[in-house]
């Protein structure tokens, strides 16, 4: 097993465990959503934490912890109309590019989400609601899927350069849209 074998396993790893953080997270909000109505409409108490919890913790969590997931399964959205006409180490070159693109753009994103969430750790910040729920929690959540999903963009970055340059596909190139394998 090849070192980019390796390093591929052992994101994967942590992508399905963020994945599964996150399938938990929405098993969680559609229990809390139904809990909520029926205590709304049957009882005329509505729960009144449910909004934070779910917009402030549990939607961050699905997203974000999805987030190198959806990458890997190649289930972003993307315009792939000039690759058709490309060939694979010109496809490699240009995916290169723009991963090495992606991973700037990227880390000072995960600058920005992670001196916020240390702002709001050091400051104690909390909301104003009934319950104070404490809103470094709901940063944390940015700066971890992040976090990984750079570490999935370098594997990409790396894996394409490395293919455009020697010419031989060391890192599979994802399917074109309209011409996928059955």
């Amino acid at each position: 097993m090849s070192t980019l074998d390796k390093i591929h396993l052992a994101i994967g790893r942590m992508e399905n465990w963020l994945v599964n953080i996150a399938a938990a997270s929405l098993f969680l909000i559609m229990l809390v959503v139904v809990l909520d109505v029926i205590m709304r409409y049957g009882f005329n108490s509505p729960l009144s934490w449910s909004y934070e919890l779910i917009a402030m913790y549990l939607m961050v969590i699905v997203f974000f912890f999805a987030l190198s997931n959806t990458l890997e399964d190649n289930a972003h959205i993307a315009v792939d109309i000039l690759h058709i006409k490309m060939q694979p180490r010109a496809r490699h070159g240009c995916l290169a590019v723009g991963y090495w693109l992606s991973l700037c753009v990227f880390i000072l994103i995960l600058w920005t989400a992670a001196q916020e969430t240390w702002i709001s750790y050091i400051n104690r910040e909390v909301t104003d609601g009934l319950i104070q729920w404490p809103t470094w929690l709901s940063w944390l959540s940015v700066p971890v899927g992040i976090a990984l999903l750079i570490l999935r963009i370098a594997f990409r970055a790396v894996g394409h350069t490395l293919s455009g340059l020697s010419g031989r596909s060391v890192i599979d190139l994802p399917l074109v849209s309209g011409h996928e394998k059955e």
